[in-house]
Order: C-alpha cells, then structure tokens, then sequence
C-alpha cells in the first residue's frame, strides 16, 4: 500500500513526481544505465521452433527495451507540473511495476558488495575507491572471513526484496529536508535494494563497472514482460503532457508473419498447369499477352483448392482492351453434377469478345479449371451467373502503369522528396515479389526476366490500386524449359529489380547485355555506395543474395551427395538468400497489420494526373560548350527605395529571427553543451572587413559568446579566406556583393564560423575552374554548408562533378545552397541551382510574399524555398540601399539551416533523436524535409514558392521534444 502521505489528501491537492519519491530517485539515477545498448542475452521459452524467428524476436525485444527506456527518461525530465492524486498514483504504480522488474535484472551478489567509499572494500571489488583507514582502527585484511562478515552485516541490514505485486506499491515517509539530489542512505524498509546498491555504484565508479552486476541473461517471456511495463509507464507520462507521443515499438506477438512455405509446390504446379491451358484456349493467329497478378502473401497460402489467380486478358484481335478475369482452381467434377450455368470454354478470344459486346454481362470473367494428377486432360470452364466480390471502381482499373514509369517519374523516391511509396511499402512489395518469383520459378511466368518493364500496376484515372500486387506482363506462348543461362539473367534481372524498388531510381545497365562480373560489379557498388545506413542491411542483402543462388544450390548439392531433386534445392537457395532476409526486413516495420492494408496511392501529389498529355516535359538545361562566352553572374537584385514598405517587413523578418535565437538557439550555444560551430563556405567576390555592418554583426557575435561564457570569444568568425581568381592573394571585395552574402549568413545564423573563397573579382565571369576548385578547397576545410549566390544558363560539368563530390564524400554531407536568379519568369532557374542536390533559392518579401518580379519560371510538381530576398537594407562605402535578389535570400536559407544544423546536435546529444535519425536530418534529403517543416505557401503563381521562417516550425508554445515529435511524424522509419 502506498504512504498516508499520498493517500490522505483530497482531490483537490497536487503532488509532485520529483526525486523527493523514492521511485522518482531511483529511475533518474540507474535509468541511464539501462538506457544505453547493453549486451542482453535472451534465451528461448522453449527448446522448439524456428531458431531464426527466435533470434528476430530477442533482436526486437532488445530494440524495444533500449527504445522504451530513452524515451522514459524524456518524458521524465518534462515532468515538472504538480498531478492529481489520480495521476500521481498512476506514476508510482507503474513506476513500481518497472522497477521491480529492473531489479529482478540486477546480480543478487550486489548485496555482498560494499558500499562505495567504505573503507572495507576488497581490492578486486568494481567501482570502490579505498581510503586510508583511520589510524585507531585496525586494518581488516581481506579474505574469507572479512566477506563473510559483510555478507552477514548485508543481511542483517537490509532484508530480501519482496515481490510487487501489479497495482501496489509502498511509499516511505519523505522528510521536506532529505537531500534530493542524489540518493539517500537507506531506509530500514527497501523495496529496491540492488538498485539503490547499483546506483551508489554507478555514481561513484561508471557504467564498466556496474555492467558486472547485472545478469544479461535473461528468458524471452520474461523480458518481453520487462518491455510492457516501460512501455506502460511511457504511456502514462505521455498522457500527463497532453501531447502526442513520439513514434515507438509497441509490444508485438512473439513472429510478426510466417515463414515462407518453400517446399509448397502446389502454387507452382497449378499456375504452371493454367498458363498452359492459356495458351491452348486462345487462338494461334497472333501472339498473346497476359498479366498475372503478383500477390505473394495470398500465393504463399495455396495449399488446397478452391484457389485462384487474378489475371487480366487482351482482346482479340485488336489487343486495345484488357479483360479482367478470375482463374479458381476446383477439385475435378463429375460431369452430370455440374451445374447448367456452367459452360466449358473453347475459345477464350471468342468469350472475351461477347463480353465487351454484351454490356449486361459481368465486366468479370469468372474461369474455372480442374485440379487433376499431371497427364489427365483438364478443360476451362466459366459460369456467367458468378459474381465476383470487388467494387466497381476496382473492376474498372487497369494494369496500365509500369513500374519503371513510376521511378522515371518519382514516384518510389523519398516521400519528402515528392515520392508515393513509403519504406514500408516498399518493404511490403519486395517481399510479395520475392514469394512469387520463388513459386513461380521453372514456369512459363518467369520465361522473361522481370524488370522494372513488365511489372504493371492497377490504376483509374491519378490513382494506384493495391500497390503491393501489381501484375507481371509476360506471353503466352509454348516456350521450352528455361536454360542456365536464362536463368542467371533472371536472378541478376531480379537483383536490378529489388534495387530499383529501394532506391525510386532506374538502374541503366542489362545483365543480358554485359558480362556477369560486370553486371554483379555495377550492383554491388551500388550497394557500397549506399551500405547499411537506416537499417537497410536485410534489404541489401536480399539484392546481393541473388547473385549467390547457384553456389547454395552447389553447396547443397555436395552435402546431399547423391541423387537430389534440383528443383527442390533451388528454390531453398531463393529462400535462403533473398526470401528471408526480405521477411526480416518486414518484420521490421513497427505496425505491420497496418502496413498490409489494401490501400490506393494518388500520382498527382507528384505531379498531376498521369498521362502523357497531362504531364509538362521536364527541362534539361544545356551544357556549356567549349568555346562558350556565355558569363556566369552574380544575381545584385534592384535597388528599392529606403521607405518602401518591403523595407520594414524585411526588418521585422530579421527582428522575428532575432526572438527565434533568443528562445531556441542562443541556450543551446553554451561553454558546456560542447557544440561545435557550424562551417559555412561562402563562394563569392571576396569579402571587406572593415565594413561597418559586416563589423557590427561580428561584434554582436562576440558579445553572445563572452556572455555564455566562451573562452576564446575574442576569436573571429571568419576563419579563413582564400582567393582563386587570377591574382591570388587578393582577397578583397571591390563590388560589395561577397561582403553582403557573408554579413547575411552571419546575421542569421549563430554559432557559425566562415570561409570565404573568392571566385571572381567581378560580377561576372567566364572561367568556372575557379569555382571548382573553391569547392575543393571548402571540402578540405569540412564545412556543412556552401554558398553560391550566382548562376548560368549552362551547366559547367567541372563545377557539377565538384558539386557531386562534396554532397556524398564526408561523413556529413554537405549542404548546398544557390540562388535560383533574378530573371523574371521569362527565363528558367540557373545552374547550379538547378543541380539536383542543391537547393535553389528564391527571394521573398519579409512576409514571404513573391512581389519582386525578380524570380524565375518553375516547373508543375517541384519543390521551392524562398525566404527573405526583396528590401534588405545594406551599406556599401557610407552609402545606405535597400536591394532585392535570391542573391541575398541564398545566405538567409544557409543561415537557417545552420541553425538546424546547432539545434540537431543538442537534441541528438539530449537523446531526443538517434543517431540514425539525426545523420538522415543532416542530408540533403532530411534538411529538405525540415525546411518544408518551417515554410508556409507563398500567394503567387499555381507553381508556389515554399516560405521559410523558421518559427512556422519552433512556435513559442513548443518544447524541444514537442518539435522533435512533429518532426518525427513524417521521417522515414529506420529499419
């Protein structure tokens, strides 16, 4: 029973959950310990089963413990306000309840141990420091008899821990003056005397030394108890903030889906038995196409008649309509007991041309065939009076979308970046592809490879049906047995295949037209290039396992070591090496019943309705050819008159960013944090310093930095400058427009440091190698983010490979910002904006309205930031304007995303996020995601522009872990 002292108060008083609760004390103090990824070792509930599944089930525990615990000590630390007696007692029941299953984890030889800073400790023991003892005391040798003499004082002082019993829990009395700080010396009654033991350890002697006290051994059951009860616990403090929780595991059933039924060859005899009498029941006059549906979940359960497939059929002769028909497979009938309404089919193009001609017919084509032993004659039959259980709309859509249409047009890229099919969905169609291409293996279904081509989607008007079961598009014809060699191209064709799911890019090189090791080449560096990261390692090894498939079938075939059935062992090696790590990777996911839903995708969140005639063609821009006189140009903007009303809403942007660094930026920039400055590169026209607002900015700067207690706050920002123009050395500005660039990013973003490289000494230039060997120089120096707030109308292929190597070289990627131009929309974006890992900046008004005239034409379907660009203030030799341009809107952006950048480091360093969520936020990717996050619709053309104003994001109301929740919403599940 808990204390009097919280039982007999009245509903209208509140208690604190704070560290003056022994619960409360103990979770702050050992919660980090068990928070980190300790070396659980779970054992099986029983000796029987599927080892893998129970290797897959103790891996997702293990994830789900750590999970739950970090999140635990989140929620903890928001819990400041004082609760109900109602809530408060649900905090301490499952606070309880959590606590008493850490301690069943802790070693019962902790009671032996003593206590840190006791002068009695033995030499061997973790974490005791041993003091002098005093000097009227004897000095105790350590042996046998002294620890039997602590075991016994242990025993004596501090009695057996009792078992808590779910709902109960007991509460000493707790003195107003008791240290909260750290814990206290033990009460006569404990509930939880190895933790209290193990936190006493912890604090004086780490986590290596406490890591000898725990039992990492543990039972599955047992463990996946442990997992409920701080799952339990996360759900009550999430529901006493009012706010949504975070993303997390929730307790799953012990194997989230089962295994594939390799050795089930009732799939592959009936659908090889249909494609055959396919083929006999449609005329031999002209080659016929068919389109099967790839359902692998529905084709894995065929075990036993009735069955069926979805197929759809051409029209004949024509071939310019698809019908939709339904194959079930029926045990064998005698004739007299067949039904009137049922007729057999002897001319399957005759059939489906009645079908169209008479509209009152179903628009489904029910076929019926028997199931006999291999060698008897089996007959097609339908029954006009079957009605198929599919609504209209479904029956309507057709297999007219290709695969390969859909990553040409980016549909299958990242879902922030504009693409349809989430990682989940993606993890759902590869394993439904994989089941069917193991049970269809040796038929006339596989006789062509499967590529991106031929797998077709059911689609009506903009929308996807059941994009997890699209249909694969093959012909029908008596084809002979597949050779080797055509069997290795469809194994390699399906490795290309799963890469391009994952990936949403086409892959342009034919395994029918290389060799192998050159093909196998091209894919495996793919897979290097991308490795393990976001937990795609089951993934790659499914791709990868396709090119293995023939060394298991050998390696199979030498352990047998007589007569073996060849069949049979391939399609165990197509298990072993692409089906299961497939089902690994399902099984991943966090909700996979939801993941399985029947569910439609729209195209035009894209793009637009799909069709050739609906889309507008994409522009390639040209590159520049030898010779080329074309100029590359700085963006100077208009001059706009000081009183202009773009003047004051650019200043009040600037005083809003002002109150943004106050409340989330300018406390995380601290002596103690240990953050590390944001790099910044600017590639410009130089840069003057004794520019008086340049000067301000950087003494403001100063001043922050001595105020949070840096020493080294006399240390300027700008750290290096480097001059690439003809005569190096000179790294002045002599027209203005670097030195802008360059105050801009500093009056944005804080805790900054800046490299400036001068490309031009003009505003405008013709030799683009020197601003590729700026962006060389900007790597050596590890920056995050590079400037360039100029463009041409050509791309310079020595400047794009520079571009390339910078956003994919370093561990952190780094972030390239540009100006889109000041053209008007009679002309399109500049180069390298219109690079496809820069992002393209363009100029707004202080309230992010398009009303300077100066942008350019954008395209249907793509995504564009803009933020302040039009009536900024500056001051060039004592002389005040007011200019506009995306020249200076291009360091603004920067300048935000620096301070991303400095906020994401403290919430990885406070826990809020992984590691692996973190580096994809640091991508170019993920800092797209958090821009549009930040960014309202601008009020222009139909093409918006997305707004960037960081407190659309960072709201007032808004906590740190209320951000990081809305961010995590919609970012990938890491797998």
């Amino acid at each position: 029973m808990m204390d009097r002292q919280y039982l007999n108060t009245t509903s209208e008083e509140r208690q604190r959950f704070d560290s003056s609760v022994q619960e409360r004390r103990i979770l702050d103090v050992v919660q980090p310990l068990f928070a980190t990824n300790l070396p659980w070792k779970l054992e099986a509930d029983s000796d029987h089963g599927n080892g893998l599944a129970e290797q897959i089930n103790a891996q997702t525990a293990k994830e789900m413990f750590l999970h739950e615990l970090v999140t635990a000590g989140l929620y903890l630390r928001e819990l400041k306000s004082a609760l109900s007696v109602r809530s408060f007692r649900l905090c301490l029941e499952t606070s309880s309840d959590l606590l008493a299953f850490l301690e069943t984890l802790v070693c019962n030889d902790i009671l032996g141990q003593p206590r840190p800073g006791d002068t009695s400790g033995a030499d061997n023991t973790p974490g005791i420091h041993k003091d002098k003892p005093p000097e009227n005391e004897p000095v105790q040798v350590a042996g046998v008899p002294l620890v039997l003499d602590l075991v016994a004082k242990w025993l004596f002082q501090i009695p057996e821990p009792k078992p808590i019993a779910l709902g109960r829990t007991e509460q000493p009395t707790v003195h107003p003056h008791d240290d909260i700080g750290a814990l206290q010396d033990l009460c006569d009654v404990k509930k939880y005397p190895k933790l209290e033991m193990l936190g006493r350890i912890l604090q004086e002697s780490g986590d290596r030394a406490c890591h000898k006290l725990i039992n990492f051994h543990q039972r599955m059951a047992n463990f996946q108890e442990g997992v409920r009860k701080a799952w339990h616990l996360n759900k009550c403090l999430a529901n006493l903030r009012k706010t949504a929780p975070t993303k997390r595991f929730r307790p799953p059933a012990a194997q989230r889906i089962p295994r594939t039924k390799w050795e089930n060859m009732t799939p592959r005899d009936l659908s090889s038995r249909l494609f055959e009498k396919l083929y006999s029941s449609v005329c031999q006059n002209q080659d016929h196409q068919v389109k099967l549906q790839l359902n692998g979940f529905d084709m894995d359960g065929f075990l036993a008649p009735p069955i069926h497939f979805n197929l759809f059929l051409p029209s004949c002769p024509t071939n310019d309509l698809w019908q939709k028909c339904q194959c079930r497979a029926i045990v064998p009938r005698k004739v007299n007991s067949l039904p009137e309404d049922v007729e057999m089919i002897v001319d399957l193009c005759e059939d489906i041309r009645a079908l169209n001609e008479n509209h009152h017919l179903p628009t489904v084509l029910a076929v019926h065939f028997e199931v006999v032993e291999p060698g008897h004659r089996y007959y097609l039959w339908h029954d006009t009076k079957y009605q198929l259980d599919t609504p209209q709309h479904f029956q309507d859509a057709k297999p007219t979308i290709s695969l390969d249409y859909l990553i040409c047009s980016g549909f299958l890229t990242d879902i922030p970046e504009g693409g349809v099919f989430g990682m989940n969905d993606k993890a759902v169609l590869a394993l439904s592809l994989s089941r069917c291409f193991l049970h269809l293996w040796g038929t006339n279904w596989l006789k062509d490879p499967w590529t991106a081509g031929n797998i077709h989607f059911l689609a009506q008007s903009d929308e996807i049906w059941n994009p997890h079961h699209p249909f694969i598009h093959c012909s029908l014809d008596n084809s002979s047995p597949t050779s080797s060699t055509e069997a290795t191209i469809s194994l390699f064709s399906f490795a290309k295949l799963l890469l391009e799911i994952e990936t949403g890019t086409r892959i342009d090189v034919d395994p029918s037209s290389v060799t192998q090791d050159e093909f196998e080449d091209t894919i495996v560096s793919i897979l290097d290039s991308r490795g393990d990261r976001f937990g795609r390692r089951e993934y790659n090894a499914a791709v990868d396992g396709c090119f293995h498939i023939f060394a298991l079938v050998n390696k199979q075939s030498n352990e047998a070591g007589g007569v073996v059935d060849e069949l049979d062992m391939m399609r165990k090696a197509i298990y072993d090496a692409i089906v299961e790590p497939l089902e690994q990777n399902f099984n991943l996911i966090p909700n996979p019943s939801k993941a399985l839903y029947v569910k439609k995708l729209h195209l035009e969140r894209k793009r637009g309705t799909y069709g050739v005639a609906t889309f507008q063609p994409e522009y390639h821009q040209p590159t520049r050819k030898r010779g080329s006189t074309d100029s590359t140009m700085f963006f100077d903007g208009e001059i706009v008159r000081t009183v202009d009303e773009r003047v004051d809403r650019a200043a009040k942007f600037f005083d809003s960013m002002d109150r943004f660094h106050a409340q989330f930026i300018q406390p995380r920039i601290t002596k103690s944090n240990g953050l590390r400055p944001v790099k910044i590169a600017i590639l410009d026209t130089g840069i003057e310093v004794d520019n008086s607002s340049l000067q301000g900015v950087l003494d403001n700067i100063k001043d922050s930095r001595k105020a949070s207690g840096f020493r080294d706050w006399r240390r300027g920002s700008i750290r290096a400058v480097q001059s690439f123009v003809t005569s190096p050395g000179d790294e002045r500005d002599v027209v203005g427009h670097g030195t802008h660039v360059a105050w801009l990013a500093l009056k944005t973003a804080l805790n900054v440091e800046v490299y400036i490289a001068k490309v031009s000494a003009g505003k405008q230039f013709d030799d683009n190698t020197a601003v590729a060997k700026a962006i060389h120089w900007a790597m050596d120096q590890e920056v995050d983010i590079m400037v360039m707030s100029f463009g041409s109308a050509y791309i310079d292929k020595g400047v794009s490979d520079a571009i390339d190597r910078a956003v994919t070289t370093r561990p952190h990627p780094t972030l390239v910002f540009a100006a889109a131009s000041n053209s008007g929309l009679n002309s399109r974006p500049t180069f390298p904006a219109t690079h496809d890992k820069v992002i393209g900046v363009y100029s707004l008004d202080g309230y992010g309205n398009d009303n300077g005239g100066l942008n350019p034409s954008r395209q249907p379907g793509g995504t564009y930031f803009g933020t302040l660009g039009v009536g900024i203030e500056m001051l060039w030799n004592n002389k005040k304007e007011a200019r506009s341009g995306s020249s200076y809107a291009a360091p603004i952006a920067a300048g935000i995303a620096a301070n991303c950048l400095v906020w994401l480091e403290h919430m990885l360093k406070k826990g809020y996020f992984s590691q692996d969520q973190y580096m994809w936020l640091r991508t170019i990717e993920g800092m797209r995601y958090m821009l549009r996050k930040q960014a309202m619709g601008s009020n222009g053309d139909r093409v918006g522009i997305l707004s960037l104003a960081p407190w659309v994001l960072w709201r007032r109301d808004l906590t740190d872990v209320e951000v990081c929740t809305i961010l995590k919403e919609g970012m990938p599940l890491f797998r």
